[in-house]
């Protein structure tokens, strides 16, 4: 009876020693395939469309962390450097430039609200990623 229980048992360990093994090699198959993709998608022919802090055309501070940080609310095209940002709007046609305006417009008395959180939900365009950036990362 206890040789009936031993072997049970060994079988049960083998059983889960093979699904961690299962589960190591997917997970380095994961890891490998998403690292590899960082260096074969040009980052600088992709639109993202998302929901990102938001954008507008004039900034104003507010408090962040409970009260500990003060940081700037929006989002503004002008100030967004590529190299620090990782992301400008050189990929953005006339038409989503215009719209982005309205907008602009259309909300100007909006502004002063506090509860007024901008554009939200916009394109931008990602641009590649330094070296600097992928070594320290």
């Amino acid at each position: 009876h206890i040789k009936n229980n031993y072997k049970i048992m060994k079988i049960k360990f083998k059983l889960k020693h093979k699904r961690l093994y299962v589960l190591l090699v997917s997970f380095i198959i994961i890891v490998i395939i998403n690292g590899s993709m960082l260096y074969m998608i040009d980052a600088n022919s992709v639109k993202q469309s998302g929901y990102h802090q938001g954008l507008w055309n004039k900034q104003q501070t507010e408090i962040s962390f409970w009260g500990l940080f003060e940081r700037n609310k929006y989002v503004l095209i002008d100030d967004v450097v590529k190299e620090r940002d990782f992301y400008d709007f050189h990929c953005l046609d006339k038409a989503e430039i215009d719209e982005m305006n309205k907008y602009f417009e259309d909300n100007k008395d909006k502004f002063d609200d506090d509860d007024f959180k901008g554009l939200k939900w916009y394109n931008l365009c990602p641009v590649g990623l330094s070296d600097e950036w992928v070594i320290n990362f």
